[in-house]
């Protein structure tokens, strides 16, 4: 084989593992979806159920400097078609330094209480000892600017009634209307959700949405204090303790979208170098479990491995463009996709425009998940991550 070959076989192995991940992949489980979705079994019910056949659930709400959200979170949540006997609320505040526990403690009841630890210790750490103090069956577990449908709940809640379904996660839909690339960002939770259907209905969704999802209490496992992606990490723990993911699409929540372009890098960074901490600590579907591991790693893996497959991509495209017309010819589409991405960067205006937003919001990704993924295996990353600043949103979801 020569060496122009080789670079040839290089090219297309990594042009075919793209192709699967962003396409194929997407578009085999967004089928799988849609069919699944005219014919598949809805829990059992039809929201009359009496109390006696529900379960006791704690939603526990984790915040730090909340005090924009808290009471319109708190009101939220004592709105939700749930038998008040049933549902206990726990708002854990992580070391905060305004507002947000005072605002919630004038909230206190029977129902509703209130651990505010004095010092800022991360997510995982606040999650673990509110659950931890949590007595009921299941555990709803969300964010406290997420601001569920009346019914969102027990909507989840009602697949339970399944014994292997360990954890249900709902649809939280970003307000991306204010952000600086919400037609790319919309696209992206599209065929995410699609995604997260089809998966649903082969076997297990590859990963709660930390915003709104709800587990037995019995399979929550103590989080290391440095995890990072603590929904991702206690998705894993589901799947490996041989229960399912169910996505429930009609249990609808809203939550604003990142509206500047540096936060959403930012956060990006962050989704990544979690990834790298979920892979170093092996949290992931065993060899036992073939349909999760394959999924897992079609849909997570290969896209965290993205960005240097399409290096490796560009360096053989490079060389083979130099005595190639046809070779030339694919690196000047991908200059083009190159120009668009930096006119979308430059231009907030243009970058509203989906011909400039896809292209950039795909090229930022990448580049943040290149970066998140070696400060996670090469760094030392801190769990006690920076909120983005939270706008008030007093409207439930219909």
């Amino acid at each position: 084989m020569t060496y122009h070959q080789v670079l040839q076989l290089v090219l297309a192995c990594c042009a075919l593992a793209l192709v699967y991940v962003y396409a194929l992949f997407p578009i085999a489980m967004s089928v799988i979806g849609n069919r699944a979705g005219k014919r598949e079994r809805q829990p059992s019910g039809n929201g009359s159920e009496s109390s006696s056949e529900l379960p006791s659930v704690t939603l526990v709400i984790p915040a730090h400097n909340e005090q924009s959200v808290i009471e319109s979170k708190l009101d939220n949540s004592l709105k939700l078609e749930y038998p008040d006997q049933l549902l206990r609320i726990i708002v854990a505040c992580d070391g905060v330094d305004d507002a947000t526990a005072d605002l919630a403690k004038a909230y206190e009841s029977e129902r509703i209480r209130v651990l505010a630890f004095p010092v800022r210790r991360g997510k995982a750490s606040v999650i673990s000892d509110a659950v931890a103090d949590a007595n009921t069956e299941l555990v709803c577990l969300c964010d406290a600017n997420v601001m569920f449908a009346p019914d969102a709940l027990l909507r989840m809640v009602k697949h339970f009634i399944q014994k292997d379904v360990g954890a249900v996660s709902g649809d939280v839909r970003l307000d991306s209307e204010k952000s600086s690339f919400g037609a790319a960002e919309s696209l992206y939770y599209r065929i995410e959700r699609s995604i997260h259907r089809g998966e649903s209905r082969i076997g297990s969704m590859m990963g709660v949405d930390g915003g709104m999802y709800v587990i037995r209490r019995e399979l929550f496992e103590s989080l290391d204090e440095n995890t990072i992606l603590d929904d991702f990490t206690v998705s894993m723990g589901v799947i490996r303790s041989g229960k399912r993911i169910v996505y429930e699409p009609a249990a609808i929540a809203t939550e604003s979208a990142t509206e500047a372009a540096t936060t959403e890098f930012n956060r990006r960074v962050r989704l990544s170098t979690g990834a790298a901490q979920i892979v170093l600590r092996r949290q992931f579907p065993s060899i036992s479990q073939p349909v999760e591991l394959l999924t897992f790693i079609s849909h997570k893996l290969l896209r965290w491995l993205s960005p240097f497959i399409i290096l490796i991509a560009i360096a053989a495209l490079s060389v083979l463009a130099i005595s190639d017309g046809y070779y030339r010819a694919i690196a000047s589409l991908l200059f083009v996709i190159g120009i668009l991405s930096i006119i979308g960067a430059v231009s907030v205006t243009l970058r509203r425009l989906t011909l400039f937003a896809v292209p950039f919001y795909f090229s930022m990704s990448q580049i943040a998940m290149a970066y998140g993924t070696c400060k996670g295996v090469f760094g030392h990353p801190n769990a006690r991550w920076q909120r983005t600043a939270r706008e008030v949103n007093n409207v439930s979801p219909e």
